[in-house]
């Protein structure tokens, strides 16, 4: 049998049994607020004649798991359509230890109708431009990602196959999470139905 070597730091996580149950009651409490955060997003989407809602026709996928970057997260993704072809998503994202984001993935004829009024719509001009090379990043921050309104128009243009916009707050704002979520993703839907200016 292997010789398993603990640090005292590892033996005291492993026999504080009260840390794991307070994280898995603190992950069931939010994944209630983002059923409930997903119903709301539903009520937005609804309330609109918008030649968009066909990507709406899906129902929300609330998913969780313990490995990003070795830290549990969990995110609701809604709108989503995900295929070989287009991506339109919209993934609401809690990350342990880190934030709470909110992102629009396009990719495919979604993202060519949609890139030129969402970099003009001046509502958008404080969320950020993941410059990663894969759309599954969660990891940004101000350096390599962007304000849409510091940003040349014709670079995000010719940037990659897929097209995404995010923002941030802290975990400390918890308080702060739903109205952040649901006003975001007014934004979002407002300025995705809103004609090129």
């Amino acid at each position: 049998m292997a010789n398993v070597e603990l640090t005292s730091e590892e033996i005291a996580t492993v026999n504080n049994s009260g840390f794991l149950l307070t994280k898995n009651k603190a992950i069931e409490k939010l994944q209630q607020a983002f059923g409930d955060i997903a119903t709301q997003y539903q009520s937005i989407t609804g309330s609109t004649q918008s030649e968009w809602k066909r990507y709406c026709e899906t129902a929300p996928k609330i998913s969780k798991g313990e490995q990003f970057e070795g830290l549990p997260y969990l995110m609701l993704d809604y709108p989503r359509t995900f295929s070989n072809t287009e991506t339109f998503a919209v993934r609401s994202f809690f990350w342990w230890g880190n934030y709470f984001s909110i992102s629009l993935l396009l990719a495919g004829q979604c993202r060519q109708l949609l890139l030129p009024r969402l970099l003009t719509n001046p509502v958008l001009g404080d969320w950020h431009l993941d410059t990663s090379p894969t759309p599954w990043n969660h990891r940004w921050d101000t350096e390599t990602s962007p304000q849409l309104s510091n940003i040349s128009k014709a670079n995000v243009s010719n940037q990659e196959d897929f097209f995404k916009i995010s923002k941030q707050i802290p975990l400390s704002q918890w308080q702060d999470m739903e109205q952040f979520f649901l006003t975001n993703f007014s934004q979002l839907w407002s300025a995705i139905n809103c004609p090129s200016v």
